[in-house]
């Protein structure tokens, strides 16, 4: 049994809740570190699986780990309880059903006090288990390459280099000096129920009251896409909504200057939520006006001027700040060209010109008809519509637009 230590470099926080599938491999990647000078807080969120008796076990075995009970509190509340009792220089925050590389604390850390910074933020992976179609899958976020090239290799503040604001918030790919948060008084919403959002505030004020922030262009940590209970498989509108009012309630106070700056690259996240929920599922006309509420909060000229978004995407954001009802939303959605790329080519041609994940909508249904109708290795399109998914991978990722499940549906049928 390894030793606890008095003052870890880093402490690791883990909320734990329904992950007795995975909470074995997600502890033993962080005990596993090259580095040993951590500390583990395993917070019991009190679901009844066997999520305790494995933290149990997990603490008998080696005296780095602790256990906090913060019954039914919520994903927030756990976080908060576990700044309050890190005693780490560093926090992490690992989502108890993914996995990290061997390496990651080190060269975080290392990287961390070679700069002096408050913030290192790092690329990850997307993960796929293995089921009986596909062998596990990982691929790397598709904003790495861009990040790299927005960001210096040195320290830097967010207003230089703002780019890091228009990509998926992944906080547990980031170390977070631990008396920056404590001196910020930086803690998340303690919002009930679902989980979904509520590092969006958290983001927003590590990377905005960061008096310095680094980039390290390696990705180490393995955030799993294929656990049904996780808080990205389990949507809740409301609880969205509610954390981006929160969002720019805090700009507000901010004043213009900073606002003019940083709403332009936040926007992006904000799309990729608003779009999700106009194209996933149908919505009420009271959801709907919610949506436009938050959309009305957002000065035309951010959406005008934002380098990350594309025309299409801003003619979205003008369609609904225009409706006066989800029916004449629709109405006017329905006036747009339709897609249906019948080749390989084709749809790269069209991603070319308009590089937005809706152009995969069509080829999604046509990829279902033509590989999950026949047989594993009968599908002779099979190469070429993976060379497509490839070739607009490298458009996106040259333009800095995250593309996710379009492409993973491309590339993994097409593997078959």
């Amino acid at each position: 049994m390894k030793a606890a230590v008095t003052r870890p470099k880093v402490s690791v926080i883990v909320p734990i809740y329904r992950v007795e599938s995975y909470l074995l491999q997600c502890v033993d990647s962080i005990l596993s570190q090259t580095m040993e000078d951590i500390e583990v807080i395993l917070i019991d969120e009190g679901d009844r699986d066997a999520s305790f008796a494995i933290m149990r076990f997990l603490a008998d075995q080696d005296s780095r780990v602790r256990i906090i009970h913060q019954r039914w509190g919520g994903y927030g509340p756990a976080c908060n309880a576990g700044i309050l009792a890190a005693r780490g220089e560093f926090i992490s925050i690992i989502e108890s059903d993914d996995f990290i590389a061997p390496d990651m604390f080190e060269r975080m850390y290392n990287h961390a006090k070679s700069l002096g910074v408050d913030v290192v933020k790092a690329p990850f992976y997307l993960f796929y288990d293995k089921t009986p179609d596909f062998h596990a899958l990982s691929s790397i976020c598709d904003y790495s390459d861009t990040i790299t090239r927005s960001c210096p290799s040195t320290a830097f503040h967010i207003l230089d280099y703002p780019h890091l604001l228009s990509v998926h918030a992944s906080i547990w790919s980031g170390l977070y000096r631990a008396d920056f948060l404590r001196c910020n008084d930086i803690r998340f919403i303690e919002s009930a129920g679902p989980a979904g959002y509520v590092d969006v505030g958290f983001r927003v004020r590590t990377l905005l009251e960061a008096s310095s922030i680094a980039w390290l262009p390696e990705p180490f940590y393995y955030w799993r896409c294929t656990n049904t209970s996780s808080s990205t498989n389990n949507f809740s509108l409301s609880t969205m909504l509610d954390r981006w009012d929160e969002v720019y309630n805090h700009l507000s106070n901010l004043g213009e200057p900073v606002i003019s700056i940083v709403l332009p690259y936040l926007l992006k996240d904000q799309y990729a939520n608003v779009q999700s929920i106009l194209s996933l599922r149908p919505i009420t006309e009271l959801e709907f006006a919610r949506i436009k509420r938050l959309l009305d909060q957002t000065p035309p000229s951010a959406v005008h001027s934002s380098p990350v978004l594309s025309s299409r995407q801003k003619q979205e954001f003008e369609m609904i700040r225009n409706a006066s009802t989800k029916s004449e939303y629709l109405r006017t959605a329905q006036l747009r060209p339709t897609y249906r790329p019948a080749t390989p080519q084709q749809l790269v041609n069209l991603y070319w010109h308009d590089p937005d994940w809706q152009a995969f909508r069509s080829v999604r249904r046509r990829l279902k008809l033509l590989f999950w109708k026949e047989p594993p290795g009968e599908a002779p399109e099979a190469r070429s519509w993976r060379e497509a998914a490839d070739q607009c991978r490298a458009i996106s990722r040259s333009i800095g637009w995250e593309l996710l499940a379009p492409l993973r549906l491309l590339r993994r049928l097409a593997m078959r």
